[in-house]
């Protein structure tokens, strides 16, 4: 299919809702266990000190959309890659806004359930740590500066579809057939 019909095709649906089902999906799979060889889960999650389960606890709602940024943003990291190789395609730029943008969304939803303030290019956790007190920290807001990247992505990959429209599909060498 060519460019002219538009940002999204069947293909690149397919990849995009193959990406939304391994994001959300994600939210309900313990990848902490995958990522980690210490044996520290979420607080309040449990102990596993000595091999075995030794209190189990109701699993934090926070854990939910953490685990869903988590994925996101390896899969955002990997495309990344991928686009830095590969050639910049239509496909790539849909990808890397897309993730961004679930990415986003799991990140928000977890800063909701956390409570913190938000504002522009920053938010504040408050921590009380017991013994010392409450403590206010000021991060970064990656969720925003996602946002912003994937603003640029669909704004290039738009001037990509606007520069191709009237040009006749490249096809693969080997295939014959339209990438």
């Amino acid at each position: 299919m060519s460019s002219s019909a538009g940002l999204l095709d069947r293909r690149r649906a397919l990849l995009l809702a193959l990406i939304t089902v391994l994001v959300l999906g994600s939210s309900v799979v313990p990848v902490e266990h995958f990522i980690s060889d210490v044996s520290v889960h979420p607080s309040g999650y449990g102990d596993v000190s000595s091999g075995r389960v030794s209190s189990t606890y109701a699993v934090p709602l926070w854990v939910f959309p953490w685990r869903a940024a988590l994925v996101g943003t390896l899969i955002l990291f990997a495309s990344m890659m991928a686009a830095y190789v590969a050639r910049r395609s239509l496909t790539g730029k849909l990808v890397l806004a897309y993730t961004s943008l679930l990415v986003v969304a799991a990140h928000y939803v977890h800063v909701a359930v956390l409570g913190a303030e938000v504002g522009i290019l920053t938010y504040r956790v408050d921590v009380v740590v017991p013994g010392v007190g409450e403590t206010s920290q000021w991060f970064i807001d990656v969720g925003q500066l996602l946002a912003i990247y994937a603003g640029y992505e669909l704004y290039t990959a738009r001037k990509l579809v606007r520069a191709t429209s009237g040009k006749a599909p490249r096809t693969s060498s080997r295939t014959g057939r339209s990438p």
